[in-house]
């Protein structure tokens, strides 16, 4: 309707699984769009492989504010449990299920905490299997946390975990945000 250039953003499930899923949809947006932004190379190849003219695609990565996240000075491989974090939303592409049985795997040898942040629908799910794993007094579900929070569970982590994968409905991640403030916190 105007004159301006036109710029679409893909962030994850919208372009590794909405776009194969409704090709006719997006074939109009790739090619009205001036330019359209992904936040990596597998993503563009996701686009490209389903339509979007080559060309026409950026790669735009997420940016992370370095005064937010910085590594802590402090020695946290001192005495007691090896902390391990994650933040994520407790659905089926954050892999959270393969990352329980990693964890009971190791709890057996090692001391061990894994505390994670976050809420979703596989939530109660993952609760349950805590209980029916006897890993109650391994693993703490923290719920939502506020920013601040994740701050200082970083500051306080030894190992950061994220085990990301391509759920069975085809949704990935794009680049998960937490990842790269966990980078930048040093963990």
């Amino acid at each position: 309707l105007s004159d301006v250039p036109y710029v679409a953003s893909f962030y994850g499930q919208d372009a590794a699984s909405d776009v194969p899923n409704n090709p006719r949809t997006y074939s109009y947006l790739f090619e009205h769009a001036d330019r359209i932004t992904v936040l990596s190379e597998d993503m563009l190849n996701d686009l490209e492989t389903n339509g979007c003219p080559e060309g026409k695609t950026g790669i735009q990565p997420l940016p992370v504010d370095t005064n937010e996240f910085k590594p802590s000075q402090a020695n946290k491989h001192a005495a007691g449990s090896v902390e391990i974090v994650t933040v994520a939303r407790f659905v089926e592409k954050k892999g959270l299920d393969d990352a329980l049985a990693a964890v009971k795997a190791v709890s057996g040898e090692y001391d061990v905490c894994w505390r994670i942040a976050g809420d979703g629908p596989l939530r109660d799910r993952f609760e349950s299997e805590l209980i029916e794993r006897g890993l109650t007094n391994v693993v703490e579900p923290l719920g939502l946390v506020s920013q601040e929070e994740i701050q200082k569970l970083l500051t306080e982590a030894d190992v950061f975990l994220l085990p990301s994968k391509r759920a069975r409905s085809g949704d990935k991640e794009g680049t998960p945000t937490v990842l790269l403030e966990a980078q930048a916190a040093g963990v």
